[in-house]
């Protein structure tokens, strides 16, 4: 019976999943209304399971509580959107231990194993804002950081892995797209450009965005601007789910075959 519990959690998932991936490649945002939808559906599954082997109650509470910590962890701090935070939430409730029918894991807590295998996958955006900025060094023949020579090394290193720079004019139609990493200033009559990348991810909006592009082009500020991409990271946490079903954990499987 617990078998076709974990099917139908697999099940839900992946639809809710699918329908928040379609949404977030299409505009970057996720209704609440998925999420909502999904968390009673999540509970009853989860209460269904608990009731038939009591003996799970206390390892799927842990379990819960610990996609609970990273999920509130990453939005409060900025490094997760809120329908990120919402899907992993309602994935741990739905299915917050490995199925049934999953026969070899590293530990039994699936929605962690999401949320590493997630991430990894995403990562990749890291590989490929890097490779940018070199092939920018070396065939742009310009200073990468032009206007920030007074800025940290640690910021520089940050901003080499997670953002870009792009032509303002290329921003046009596609800053719904994009989160800015530096903001312009005005101090004792003089314009001041500095990195910005620890501002939370819900906090820029569309507007705001546009207000920092105008001062480049009203200005006569460098016709680049840095930014990172917005990731479709729902799109990420279903492959990461997929993954998950099928390989369990990335990392505890590579380090098993070391």
């Amino acid at each position: 019976m617990i078998a076709y519990i974990d099917l139908l959690a697999v099940f839900f998932s992946l639809i809710f999943l699918g329908y928040g991936t379609w949404n977030d490649l299409k505009i970057r945002k996720v209704s609440n209304s998925v999420w909502i939808a999904f968390l009673p559906i999540a509970i009853l599954l989860t209460a269904s399971r608990i009731l038939l082997r009591r003996d799970l109650m206390l390892i799927s509470l842990l379990s819960i509580f610990i996609i609970l910590l990273i999920s509130f962890l990453g939005f409060y701090s900025g490094m997760m959107g809120g329908a990120d935070s919402k899907a992993y939430i309602c994935i741990g409730i739905a299915m917050p231990l490995y199925p049934n029918f999953v026969i070899f894991f590293f530990h039994p807590f699936f929605p962690l194993s999401v949320f590493i295998n997630s991430f990894i996958i995403s990562s990749i955006v890291f590989v490929y804002s890097f490779l940018r900025n070199i092939f920018w060094i070396f065939f742009k023949k310009e200073s990468l950081f032009l206007g920030f020579e007074d800025e940290p090394l640690w910021k520089k290193i940050l901003v080499l892995i997670t953002g870009y720079k792009m032509s303002v004019n290329d921003l046009d139609n596609k800053i719904q797209y994009f989160h800015p990493i530096e903001e312009v200033k005005i101090k004792d009559g003089a314009m001041h450009r500095n990195l910005k990348i620890l501002t939370k991810i819900d906090d820029i909006d569309v507007q705001s965005f546009q207000n920092l592009t105008n001062k480049y082009t009203t200005k006569k500020l460098p016709n680049y601007i840095w930014v990172t991409p917005l990731l479709p990271m729902i799109l990420f946490i279903t492959l990461g789910y997929i993954i998950t079903i099928f390989t369990s954990d990335i990392i505890f499987s590579l380090l098993a075959n070391i």
